[in-house]
């Protein structure tokens, strides 16, 4: 085994090297991108060569893949894949702007079960720009105040697709997403099934509001739960390189795409969700 692993920051992300996902990966070698992903809670497998066949064989070696909500981002000939692209801005009606994913979320939130991780593809990249930033929820949740904490303690929050925020720009959902896409509640602070850390669960997208706590009271909650969590300490910016194949923890950080680049730039990717449970 010859594989070299650098963290990307002091704060989340790790790149590897010398992995070929075109071939099974060995025991050593899942072992060694396993703990790279539990340490770093996102690892960055450089200089990959991929058909959109093989990457989805790729990602299936880390869990079980599955589609996306929104049908018309799937890939027509691959529904496990979904197109992450310059072109998404039409879908919103907007010519020099791609606002989507560019708020701070957690994939699939909305669901009782959402995804374990997420799977990036890079395959065009814009001259400059287009960066993803990313969240470390452990640290968020570690260094709040001791009375925060306790007092967070068995609380928990409704998730639903849509919060209404501002900045946040969704796709209107078909009759059949929307059915798929019930209200569900989830723990405010959630124990990681495989570290047992504790991280926070909230994002600004999609935690709507605290189960059992007066609404005014519950939205100013979640408020500072959300400023604190996207503190400048807690992130890091990955710059693609085409080949990268990006795969982060959704159980415990958060992620925001950026618009960055020009609006006659192009930019391509190809995304995995892999499942999940429900969270504790």
């Amino acid at each position: 085994m010859n594989i070299r692993i650098e963290p990307l920051s002091d704060k989340i992300g790790a790149a590897i090297y010398g992995l070929d996902l075109r071939q099974t990966l060995s025991s050593d070698e899942k072992v060694a991108v396993t703990r790279a992903f539990a340490d770093h809670l996102a690892v960055c497998i450089r200089g990959q060569e991929l058909t959109l066949d093989e990457f989805l064989a790729a990602a299936n070696q880390f869990g079980k893949s599955k589609p996306h909500l929104y049908r018309k981002l799937r890939h027509k000939d691959h529904p496990h894949l979904s197109v992450v692209s310059s072109e998404d801005r039409k879908l919103f009606g907007e010519k020099t702007k791609n606002p989507r994913a560019t708020h701070f979320h957690t994939d699939e939130s909305y669901l009782a079960k959402p995804s374990k991780a997420t799977m990036l593809y890079f395959m065009i990249n814009p001259k400059s720009g287009g960066e993803t930033k990313f969240v470390n929820m452990y640290r968020a949740y570690e260094t709040l105040p001791e009375s925060t904490k306790t007092m967070l303690e068995g609380l928990k929050a409704v998730h639903r697709f849509g919060t209404n925020r501002p900045g946040v720009a969704l796709l209107k959902l078909s009759d059949e997403e929307k059915a798929e896409t019930p209200d569900v509640v989830h723990p405010i602070v959630r124990t990681h099934p495989d570290t047992g850390r504790k991280a926070l669960f909230v994002n600004a997208a999609r935690t709507d509001s605290v189960v059992g706590m007066d609404a005014d009271e519950g939205k100013a909650l979640l408020e500072d739960l959300y400023t604190h969590s996207i503190k400048p300490e807690f992130q890091y910016h990955h710059d693609w390189a085409v080949g990268d194949v990006m795969m982060w923890d959704n159980r415990c950080t958060m992620h925001a795409a950026t618009n960055t680049y020009g609006p006659d730039e192009k930019r391509l990717l190809y995304r995995v969700l892999l499942e999940g449970d429900a969270p504790r």
